[in-house]
């Protein structure tokens, strides 16, 4: 397994492919904003994550919602590989990706991840040069998609961009 004081690639990939990264900056919590100053919102009952406004806001669903972003560390250069987790009453959910779109679950993140890609992994990545505040997040799993709120329904979606920057798929990190 070892060659000349090195790990192998194929053991490596294998038995460490995600491992939590042991970085203080895992225990900030975030709220999450997109373009139109609407905050992220977890609702467990219904499975889902939608953006509502704080101002003029008659829906009375769920809280806003404080996230902490428990990094890991990779062998890729696609990002920081990240975890999206909250804790609602006592409770600990995982966003993931499923097919394309993005599911809730009630579950503690891991600490280790053994396949080369996870449906829990995202790869967090600075939206453009010049908005380094702002990100984007690239779904392990699913190469290519992102994370994106629906303009219409106001959930959280996971899409492939239009065009290069695509506005639907920015977001930002309010501590």
């Amino acid at each position: 397994m070892f060659y000349q004081g090195k790990i192998s690639r194929k053991w490596h990939d294998v038995v460490d492919a995600y491992k939590q990264s042991r970085s203080p900056d895992n225990q900030h919590k975030y709220r999450v904003k997109n373009l139109l100053d609407e905050l992220l919102f977890i609702c467990p009952e219904d499975s889902i994550a939608h953006f509502r406004s704080l101002v003029n806001s008659k829906d009375d669903k769920g809280e806003p919602t404080s996230f902490y972003l428990p990094r890991y560390c990779d062998t890729t250069e696609r990002g920081y590989a990240v975890a999206i987790c909250c804790e609602i009453k006592g409770k600990n959910y995982i966003l993931k990706a499923e097919s394309d779109s993005i599911k809730l679950s009630e579950e503690t993140q891991p600490t280790r991840i053994l396949e080369k890609t996870s449906k829990f992994i995202f790869y967090q990545k600075v939206f453009s040069p010049g908005h380094e505040n702002c990100y984007k997040f690239e779904s392990s799993s699913q190469q290519g998609l992102y994370l994106a709120w629906d303009i219409k329904e106001k959930k959280l979606i996971l899409k492939r961009p239009e065009g290069l920057i695509d506005e639907t798929t920015k977001f930002m990190l309010i501590p």
